[in-house]
């Protein structure tokens, strides 16, 4: 059966792009970092090769407890 694919005005609610100053921070020698008030995992920071706060662009997803976390970061120049 073919499958029929149309626009709508629906959104997902579930991911957000953001846009801001990453902040890493070190606390008993664990890092984490946030941007734009989303949480940001030392994971996801050594993934990139994020080690000092810097501008960028981020796509997060809202977790269980409504807190928002990033998956995905990029550097802006």
């Amino acid at each position: 059966m073919p499958l029929a694919i149309q626009p709508t005005n629906e959104t997902n609610e579930m991911r957000k792009s953001v846009t801001g100053c990453l902040e890493i921070t070190e606390k008993e020698d664990k890092y984490y970092a946030f941007v734009d008030g989303c949480y940001v995992s030392a994971a996801v920071l050594e993934e990139f090769g994020f080690d000092e706060d810097c501008e960028v662009s981020a796509e997060a997803v809202c977790s269980t407890d409504g807190s928002w976390r990033i998956y995905h970061l990029e550097r802006i120049e």
